[in-house]
């Protein structure tokens, strides 16, 4: 049996004209992500027939980990980065528009 625990999934929408500016600052998160403790996957998308549209989809050990990574400093500094950069915003004023989604099913 093989499940990632908690799944995260953050939908941006690029300014239009900035979409390779709100890529290049996803892309900067990657990597540190990748490195955190609770984090299983960190994978950046983006839409195949909308280029202002990027989706990270997260695996996480648990929610209490997806926590601890928004409080990450690179996280924090997306954050910034990301003013003026996406075109939308969610209810509580984040940069994304955000799913998060417990795992029923096997992977294998």
């Amino acid at each position: 049996m093989s499940r990632t625990p908690f799944n995260f999934i953050a939908n941006f929408k690029a300014v239009g004209g900035r979409e390779k500016e709100l890529e290049e600052i996803l892309k900067t998160m990657v990597a540190p992500t990748r490195a955190e403790d609770g984090c299983i996957n960190y994978d950046l998308h983006v839409h195949a027939d909308d280029p202002t549209r990027f989706v990270l989809y997260e695996g996480w050990k648990s929610p209490e980990a997806l926590d601890l990574h928004m409080k990450m400093p690179h996280f924090l500094e997306m954050l910034k980065g990301l003013d003026g950069v996406v075109a939308e915003k969610d209810e509580n004023g984040r940069p994304f528009r955000a799913t998060a989604l417990a795992m029923i099913s096997d992977r294998s």
